[in-house]
């Protein structure tokens, strides 16, 4: 029997960093959008309960959602939803502000020195962090053409930020990180054609993180990123329910490692029930 220490106390911050989803969450070009249809609403047992059930379908690709590695990566070695290691949907969180550089050029991508000058105000990046653009484009969401560059609803001529392939080489050659985080559709800046960053980071295991919401209600430094998504039997992806803790003295905050990685393993196996 696997036995341990009940977790003791609340962090004193949380802040929910998922996207409400909706069916007019601006997905990225082509992906089904999202779409609740009321499958039951009435009572039953003799009319004494009620009872609300709904279908939904979506892509896996939208709203806040994970990418899992298979999902730009065919090698048997890169991981699917199913089989994405629990201990790799937390950790420190990394937040890269890039407000300013992106506020006129919404093609702007991440560089080495972004991250770089984040470490020389809070040190090194430590291992297995989520490191996360914030472009302030979460804000943008309501408007899908400021949102995505273009109201085309297809892929061309679209304009939004992400990392720039030069920036993920340099922290998968020189950081432990577990993860690439944007509030935009897509780790890749918009105007890509070569989706080098999804590239790059996915066949490394990577997970990435996209959509993310709340970025400036998070500290650049010292919260721990909880991402909790769906489980789905061979999926590339899926939605994902987003969450930052931390103390107000700037320490992370959260149970011990093995505990969370108890409780994260349980949380999967009963969603993993429903499938």
């Amino acid at each position: 029997m696997v036995t341990g220490k009940p977790i003791s106390r609340r962090p004193e911050r949380i802040v929910d960093m998922t996207h409400l989803l909706t069916k007019d969450f601006p997905y990225y070009p082509g992906h089904l959008n999202f779409l609740l249809n009321i499958s039951f609403s009435g009572t039953f047992v003799d009319g004494k309960v009620d009872l609300l059930s709904n279908d939904y379908q979506t892509a896996e690709h939208g709203g806040t959602h994970y990418d899992a590695p298979r999902h730009f990566c065919s090698l048997k070695s890169c991981w699917d939803t199913q089989a994405v290691p629990p201990e790799r949907l937390i950790g420190p969180g990394v937040i890269i502000n890039v407000q300013e550089q992106a506020k006129n050029n919404p093609d702007y991508a991440v560089t080495p020195g972004d991250i770089k000058n984040w470490e020389k105000k809070y040190g090194r990046i430590p291992e297995g962090a989520f490191v996360i653009m914030n472009s302030g484009w979460y804000k943008h969401v309501k408007n899908h053409t400021k949102f995505l560059g273009n109201d085309k609803g297809n892929k061309s001529n679209l304009h939004f930020p992400g990392f720039h392939p030069e920036a993920t080489k340099w922290l998968l050659d020189n950081r432990e990180i577990y993860c690439l985080g944007v509030d935009t559709v897509s780790i890749d800046p918009g105007n890509t054609t070569q989706y080098m960053t999804h590239r790059l980071a996915l066949v490394s295991n990577l997970i990435a993180l996209e959509n993310v919401n709340n970025l400036d209600a998070v500290p650049e430094a010292g919260a721990m990123i909880y991402a909790l998504p769906i489980f789905i039997k061979n999926g590339t992806g899926g939605q994902t329910r987003v969450i930052a803790t931390w103390d107000d003295d700037g320490k992370t905050s959260g149970a011990p490692r093995h505990v969370i990685e108890a409780i994260l393993v349980l949380f999967m196996t009963v969603i993993a029930g429903l499938f």
